[in-house]
């Protein structure tokens, strides 16, 4: 059986923006409330500093409490490990899942308790879901009719989450960008 349409026309947006994927992670079933979810791997190289990370498979169900679609983005500065890899795809594929599984959606401003540190990221125990993170960033995907909402994820330190509740996602994300490379582990 075919890709659902929704999910072939998130991969060909994706393939004419990025070209081809340098590799994914494919899971299946598990107990997940989704039956597939693929992470599509697009690593630094010579042309970009930035290794990213892209789901395809939450676009397939709309979010409880009429939360739209989603896939989730997560940019990492510069290659990364492939234990590393293999971890950050498997905990994306997990965050994927938790709208089902907590019965609320997920959307730009949210915050995401994870059981451990983000992979390569010491000491970043939360993600900070954002819309585009650049000027030129994608906010949404374009999927016939059906528009698809990209989460971008930013893992975020103990001290980072506590200031996140002290602003607007927006005023925060702005001023946690001024004091850090958002891509990077922290020092």
């Amino acid at each position: 059986m075919g890709a659902a349409p929704i999910l072939s026309a998130v991969w060909r947006e994706r393939q004419a923006r990025w070209g081809p994927e340098d590799d994914a992670y494919t899971y299946e079933g598990g107990g997940s409330p989704l039956d597939r979810v693929d992470v599509f791997v697009y690593r630094a190289d010579a042309k970009t500093a930035m290794t990213t990370f892209a789901t395809i498979g939450m676009a397939v169900r709309e979010m409880p409490g009429d939360g739209g679609r989603a896939e989730l983005h997560c940019t990492v500065r510069g290659p990364v490990p492939r234990e590393v890899e293999g971890l950050t795809a498997t905990l994306l594929a997990n965050l994927g899942g938790y709208p089902w599984s907590v019965g609320a959606p997920l959307g730009w401003g949210h915050m995401v308790s994870l059981p451990g540190d983000f992979p390569g990221f010491p000491g970043c125990a939360a993600v900070f879901l954002s819309g585009p993170v650049t000027p030129d960033g994608w906010a949404w995907i374009d999927a016939g009719e059906e528009r698809v909402r990209v989460l971008n994820v930013v893992p975020i330190t103990s001290e980072e989450r506590a200031l996140a509740r002290e602003y607007p996602p927006e005023v925060f994300f702005a001023e946690l960008s001024s004091r850090t490379d958002v891509f990077s582990p922290r020092a």
